[in-house]
């Protein structure tokens, strides 16, 4: 196309013989000053396309990791639902008696005792922006609002990692007053009748002994520690349920 502008202006210029070179000189610095225009324009044209292909992908790769993280969080709801439920039932029943291995067993059996830290995927945000390339998400309201449901996931991981030490350091000190832990997951190891003494579980019968009282004391922790979850866990559900969709419509745009 430049080649067909320099043969107009070359004409333009001959019909004038004393303007000649002047105008053959003006006219070549214009078509160089344009080619190098368009030389720019191609080139961030090329620039943008590549950008947005790579956000296509961030965008795809962060609803992977959300709809996983969804998946990992209706799984972490329903284990501290079940879990308040059998800490609920532990300290009801350990006021009735327990007088035989099986029935102290079946009392402690049903609590996990969770102490699962709080883990999603975040390997796609986290790569973002440690590369330092969080700005090629062009719309600054849905990057807020990834940004919002980081950061609300950093904030619950390092909270329920904090109960998690405190109720680990609360039943180690009820398992050193009595001796459930071969009561309490142990079964396939202790499999004979021998093994089991009533002595281990006297404890139990009695509400006010301190055994009885650490491990009420430690159950009730755990219950409202696995309620304190549920919330955290429905919080960050709400948040990714809000994302979903917002970054599905920027991948089909």
């Amino acid at each position: 196309m430049i080649n067909v502008f320099r043969k107009i202006r070359k004409k333009l210029a001959d019909d004038n013989k004393p303007l000649k070179y002047a105008r053959y000189a003006i006219g070549e610095i214009v078509l160089v000053m344009i080619g190098i225009l368009l030389a720019l324009q191609v080139n961030n044209w090329n620039e943008d396309r590549k950008e947005r292909i790579i956000e296509q992908e961030v965008y795809n790769n962060l609803l992977t990791d959300i709809n996983k993280d969804r998946i990992t969080l209706k799984e972490r709801m329903t284990l501290s639902k079940n879990e308040t439920n059998a800490l609920y039932d532990l300290v009801h029943n350990a006021y009735t008696t327990q007088k035989t291995s099986e029935d102290y067993i079946n009392l402690l059996s049903h609590v996990l005792w969770n102490a699962d830290n709080f883990i999603l995927q975040d390997k796609t945000f986290d790569e973002l922006v440690n590369s330092g390339k969080l700005a090629i998400l062009k719309d600054k309201s849905l990057k807020n609002r990834i940004l919002e449901y980081y950061k609300s996931y950093d904030i619950a991981a390092t909270h329920i990692a904090e109960l998690n030490q405190t109720s680990i350091d609360m039943l180690s000190i009820a398992s050193e007053i009595e001796p459930s832990i071969k009561y309490m997951g142990l079964k396939g190891l202790y499999d004979e009748d021998y093994m089991f003494i009533s002595s281990d579980w006297d404890y139990i019968n009695d509400p006010t002994s301190k055994g009885f009282r650490l491990l009420e004391q430690a159950a009730g922790y755990y219950f409202f520690k696995n309620q304190f979850l549920m919330d955290y866990f429905k919080k960050q559900d709400s948040l990714a349920r809000e994302l979903v969709p917002s970054i599905h419509f920027k991948i089909a745009k």
